[in-house]
């Protein structure tokens, strides 16, 4: 026993200087790399030093509450969340252009609104225990196939005069091309897509992985690369990367201190693209450092400041901007949350400038209470969670990977409805329930169908 603590204090030690190694390196990009990306918010500047010793303090609190091992769905999005939204945006926060006192409730309004996501999703869950005959499962899962064939000749057809494997130097001439009538004006190729790109691909990948399919594995890393060629989002051909890599290297892997493991992973990524930032500079290695620094760490939390700064100015939204709250308290803007701090941030109605759920749901709900708030709101829907996924938990923990990276740049409620999160908690449901064998048993009088 004794033995046990020790090894998980030096485990927590050596995560420690994982993150201090992370937030350094963070810091250096953000300040000296990323300034000249005016979307990216406000700028940077020379705050108390006492402030990132703070960060750093409940960085360290932090990592001694944070899940070891994957012992439920919750505790492998939960290490992805620290090292994607909490990390980033501890370290940034100290270095933004905010007073002492703000920037001291940013700090510990994330701290306590993601140590309560751990300690709400241990509590105990409830167990789900669903069977159905094999007839109707085999019957779900043909359906499944065919639903995807569908949606994916829809998208295909659609787009048949648009569709383009764009270079890196075509991306936003593609944009430009497909981003007309087609998609702001149809509903139905808004959701497909996103159904796509954030539920049926991954899922297809992740039971591949899992069920040793390669097949599954390709048709949906396919998938992934037909919608980039549609809609040429650099984002999507990020999504069937850091699947394959968690799943090799975190989940599958024999390594039982999965969060130490995930560190490495993250820091190892991290360190190789800034080398190569600094060292090999060319066209790829640039827009492979703008991929990471950018979509993955800088623009969280530089999405967040910009929240704030919009925020402290406007009317919070009170929870209006979810759709089904608005039905009784009224939503004070004309255009979606993104759309206002975009123009808020340049002057361009053009810009939807989505934020994670502590910026959106969080800040933008009711300043930082809204974002304690929002922490205890998706600490309980992981015990939903847990609770469908335990029987299927490198299966789940692999799908909810896409999930989790659209979770922090986008809104919890939005990443569940429009971004899929939901459905693929139905696929897993599914996937789940017990199969019953329907046999015939001969009587002496009739045969019978026995369940």
């Amino acid at each position: 026993m004794k033995e046990s603590s020790l090894r998980s204090l030096k485990d927590s030690l050596l995560m420690f200087m994982i993150a201090i190694v992370f937030g350094y390196t963070l810091i250096d990009v953000f300040v000296n790399h990323l300034t000249q990306h005016a979307y990216l918010g406000y700028g940077t500047q020379s705050n108390d030093p006492s402030l990132l010793v703070c960060s750093f303090v409940l960085i360290g609190i932090t990592i001694l509450h944070l899940p070891k091992k994957i012992l439920k769905v919750s505790d492998f999005i939960l290490i992805l969340l620290f090292w994607l939204a909490y990390m980033p945006i501890m370290v940034i926060a100290p270095k933004q252009e905010f007073d002492f006192s703000e920037i001291m409730q940013i700090l510990f309004s994330i701290f306590m609104s993601f140590n309560l996501m751990i300690y709400i999703s241990n509590l105990k869950i409830f167990k789900l225990n669903f069977s159905i005959d094999r007839s109707i499962y085999e019957l779900l899962r043909n359906a499944f196939f065919l639903l995807y064939i569908l949606l994916n000749l829809y998208i295909i057809f659609i787009y048949r005069s648009s569709f383009n494997l764009a270079g890196y130097e075509e991306i936003y001439t593609q944009r430009e091309l497909v981003g007309t009538a087609i998609t702001e004006k149809n509903i139905i190729v808004n959701y497909t897509g996103c159904f796509l790109q954030w539920a049926f691909n991954p899922f297809l990948i992740a039971l591949g992985l899992t069920e040793k399919k390669i097949s599954l594995v390709f048709m949906g890393t396919i998938g992934e690369i037909l919608i980039y060629a549609t809609l040429a989002n650099k984002g999507v051909l990020l999504s069937p990367l850091f699947i394959l890599a968690f799943y090799y290297f975190v989940i599958a892997d024999k390594n039982k201190n999965k969060s130490l493991k995930t560190a490495s992973v993250i820091i190892s990524l991290m360190l190789i693209t800034y080398l190569l930032y600094l060292y090999n500079l060319n066209y790829f290695t640039y827009e492979f450092f703008f991929l990471i620094f950018v979509r993955v760490f800088g623009i969280v939390p530089a999405m967040f400041a910009s929240y704030i700064h919009f925020f402290n100015a406007n009317s919070f939204t009170y929870y209006s901007h979810i759709n089904i709250v608005s039905k009784f308290i009224q939503y004070p803007y004309e255009k979606s949350l993104g759309e206002e701090v975009g123009f808020f941030l340049v002057g361009d109605g053009h810009l939807d400038a989505n934020a994670g759920f502590w910026a959106s749901d969080g800040y933008g709900g009711l300043g930082y209470l809204g974002i304690v708030i929002i922490g205890i709101v998706i600490g309980f829907i992981f015990i939903l969670f847990n609770s469908i996924c335990q029987k299927k938990l490198k299966l789940s923990c692999t799908a909810f990977i896409p999930f989790t990276m659209l979770l922090c740049n986008g809104s919890l409620f939005t990443s569940l409805l429009t971004g899929g999160g939901l459905l693929v908690l139905i696929f897993i449901f599914f996937s789940s329930c017990e199969v019953r064998e329907t046999f015939k048993r001969r009587t002496p009088n009739s045969i019978i169908l026995e369940t």
